[in-house]
C-alpha cells in the first residue's frame, strides 16, 4: 500500500476532520449568501431561523426569502450531498476495480441514466410521477445499465472484462442518447437535455433532498464500515483472499451500493465529471490509501469542492448559469495531468 506524504496521529486526524467540517459550514453559508443577488448574512440567518425554528423576524425582504429558502439553501445541500457521494464512490471504485483511473461513471451508470432522463424530457414519459418523473427514469436507466454490465460479464469476475463491458455499454447508451436528441422536434427540450447532461444543481428542491441525503449518508456509512475490505481489495485479489476477504462477493456488494449512490445523484444533477476522479487522488497525497481515513476526508473534501464550483458557475456568466460539468472539467483535467506525473498519487498498487 502506498504511503502518504504526511503522517497524522489520531488526534491530529480528528482535528483535521473538525477543520474540514468548519470549512464546510462556512462554504454552506457562502453558497447561500453569494450569487447574482448578494444577500446579507444577517438576512440569511433571520430567514433560516424563522424557517427552521419558527422565530418570527421583522422587515425581511420577501425576495430574499424566496431566493434563500426555495433556491439557494436546497441547492447548497444538494451540492454537499452530490460532492461527497461522487468523491466517496470514486475512491471506492478505484479500490474495488484496482484501477487508479476508475471513476463513478466507469460502469455505464451515467449513460443509462441519461437515456432515461432524455426520454422524460423529450417524450414526456412517466407523466403520472410528476416532479419525480425525471429522477425515477434516470435512476432506472442507471441501474439497468449496471446490471447489463454484470450480465455481459457472464458471472465471471474479471476486472478487465468488467471495465471493458462498462465502456461498451456506456458507448452504446451514449449513442442512443444522441440519436434521441437528434430526432427530437422541439428546441427547448433539447436545450434542457444538453444542460442536464453537462451537470446542474438547478433542479434541487426540498421535496427531492431527503432521498438524496438518505442514500448518500447510507452509502458513506457503508463504505466506512467496509474500510478494511477496501484496503484489502486495493492490494489485489490474491492478497485480499489471503487476508480472509471474499473478494468477488464483497466487490459486487460494494459496487451495488456505489451504483445506488451514483444512480440517485445522476438522476438529480446529471453527469458531473472529474469529482470522483480528482478528489480521491488529492486526498491520497496527504492520507495515503487507508480507507478509514480516506472515505470521511473524501466526503468532506468533495462537498467543499463541488459547492464552490457551483458558486463559481452562478457568478461566471451571471445572470445566466454555467453547467457544472464545464467547470469541473476545466479544473479537473489540468490538475489530473499534473497528478499523473507524481508517482505517489497513484494510491493503488499495481499487480
Amino acid at each position: 500500500m502506498e504511503k502518504s506524504t504526511f503522517r497524522f496521529s489520531r488526534i491530529q486526524f480528528r482535528l483535521i476532520l473538525w477543520g474540514l467540517g468548519f470549512l464546510l459550514f462556512f462554504t454552506l453559508i457562502a453558497a447561500v449568501a453569494i450569487g447574482p443577488v448578494s444577500i446579507p448574512l444577517i438576512a440569511v440567518w433571520q430567514i433560516v431561523r424563522e424557517s427552521f425554528f419558527g422565530s418570527p423576524s421583522e422587515n425581511i425582504n420577501s425576495a430574499y426569502v424566496n431566493i434563500v429558502w426555495y433556491l439557494r439553501l436546497p441547492r447548497a445541500f444538494q451540492a454537499i450531498a452530490t460532492g461527497s457521494g461522487l468523491a466517496v464512490t470514486g475512491a471506492m471504485m478505484q479500490a474495488v476495480l484496482n484501477n487508479p483511473m476508475a471513476d463513478p461513471y466507469i460502469l455505464g451508470i451515467s449513460s443509462g441514466a441519461s437515456v432515461g432522463a432524455v426520454l422524460v424530457i423529450l417524450f414526456n414519459l412517466f407523466n403520472s410521477l410528476q416532479t419525480y418523473a425525471l429522477s425515477t427514469a434516470a435512476f432506472i436507466g442507471g441501474i439497468s445499465a449496471f446490471f447489463l454490465v454484470l450480465l455481459l460479464n457472464k458471472n465471471r469476475y474479471e476486472i478487465l472484462r468488467l471495465i471493458l463491458s462498462g465502456v461498451a455499454v456506456s458507448s452504446a447508451l451514449s449513442s442512443l442518447t444522441s440519436l434521441l436528441i437528434f430526432q427530437a422536434r422541439h428546441g427547448e427540450g433539447i436545450q434542457s437535455v444538453l444542460f442536464w447532461l453537462m451537470g446542474s444543481l438547478a433542479r434541487a428542491e426540498w421535496s427531492t433532498l431527503p432521498l438524496t441525503i438518505l442514500v448518500v449518508s447510507f452509502g458513506i456509512t457503508f463504505m466506512i464500515m467496509s474500510a478494511r475490505i477496501l484496503n484489502a481489495l486495493s492490494l489485489g485479489e490474491e492478497t485480499a483472499i489471503t487476508l480472509g476477504v471474499k473478494a468477488i462477493s464483497c466487490r459486487y456488494s460494494i459496487m451495488i451500493v456505489g451504483t445506488l449512490i451514483v444512480g440517485v445523484l445522476v438522476a438529480q444533477c446529471g453527469t458531473i465529471g472529474f469529482v470522483g476522479l480528482i478528489v480521491p487522488h488529492l486526498v491520497r497525497l496527504f492520507f495515503g490509501n487507508n480507507h478509514r481515513k480516506l472515505i470521511p476526508v473524501c466526503a468532506l473534501a468533495g462537498s467543499i469542492f463541488l459547492t464552490w464550483v457551483d458558486i463559481a458557475c452562478r457568478l461566471v456568466v451571471k445572470p445566466a448559469e454555467l453547467p457544472l460539468g464545464i467547470l469541473t472539467s476545466l479544473c479537473g483535467a489540468p490538475l489530473f495531468i499534473f497528478l499523473l506525473d507524481r508517482k505517489s498519487t497513484i494510491g493503488i498498487r499495481k499487480k
